[in-house]
C-alpha cells in the first residue's frame, strides 16, 4: 500500500497491526472500514515529479498531412529503431499490436487483446498499442539509440497536447 521509505509507511503498518481499543485514528477507521492489510497489499513507489516539467512532451510529435507523407517520412526517418502501433477492433473484438523494427535483426512483435467492443472503444486500443510499443523499446539496449513509434490515429497522438486530466486519458 505504501512504500517503506513513505512518510506514511510506520504509521499505517502501525495501525494496522495494533488492535486500538480507545481513541481511533482516521487512518485506523480508513484502513478498518475497507479491511485493508497493509501487508497482502501491492505496494507502489511513489513516483517523482519535476513541477516544472508538467504538461512538457519529452518527445517530438509529427502529423503529416496525407498517407503519402507518412510513408515517405517513415522511410526517410533517421532512427535505428523503429516501432509501428495499431489498435482495431473486428468481428466484436478489440485488440491491439506494436511492431519493432531494426536493421540486420529479426522483428519483435506484441499483441493484446481487450475485451469485446461493448467494453473497450478504438481508441483505448490505440492508447494501448503504444504503450505495447513502448514496452518493446524498454526491451531494446538504449546507449545511445534513437527510436521512432508511428500510430495511424491522429486523435491518439493529439491527446499527448492535451493536459491528460479526462477520463480516459489515464493510459496516454
Amino acid at each position: 500500500m505504501l512504500p517503506k521509505d513513505h512518510l506514511l509507511h510506520k504509521a499505517v503498518k502501525q495501525k494496522s497491526v495494533w488492535g486500538i481499543k480507545h481513541h481511533h485514528t482516521t487512518l485506523h477507521h480508513l484502513l478498518n472500514s475497507y479491511n485493508l492489510n497493509p501487508n497482502s497489499i501491492e505496494k507502489i513507489p511513489a513516483a517523482l515529479c519535476n513541477p516544472n516539467l508538467i504538461g512538457v512532451i519529452p518527445f517530438k510529435i509529427s502529423i503529416p498531412e496525407d498517407r503519402d507523407s507518412s510513408i515517405k517520412e517513415a522511410k526517410d526517418a533517421t532512427e535505428k529503431v523503429q516501432v509501428f502501433v495499431d489498435g482495431s477492433a473486428i468481428e466484436g473484438k478489440v485488440g491491439a499490436a506494436a511492431i519493432l523494427l531494426r536493421e540486420g535483426r529479426p522483428t519483435c512483435a506484441l499483441h493484446f487483446h481487450l475485451s469485446l467492443e461493448g467494453k473497450h472503444t478504438v481508441h483505448k486500443a490505440e492508447l494501448v498499442g503504444i504503450l505495447l510499443g513502448l514496452q518493446l523499446i524498454s526491451t531494446e539496449k538504449k546507449g545511445g539509440t534513437t527510436f521512432a513509434l508511428g500510430s495511424d490515429n491522429q486523435a491518439t497522438i493529439k491527446a499527448f497536447h492535451s493536459n491528460l486530466q479526462s477520463p480516459g486519458h489515464h493510459l496516454a
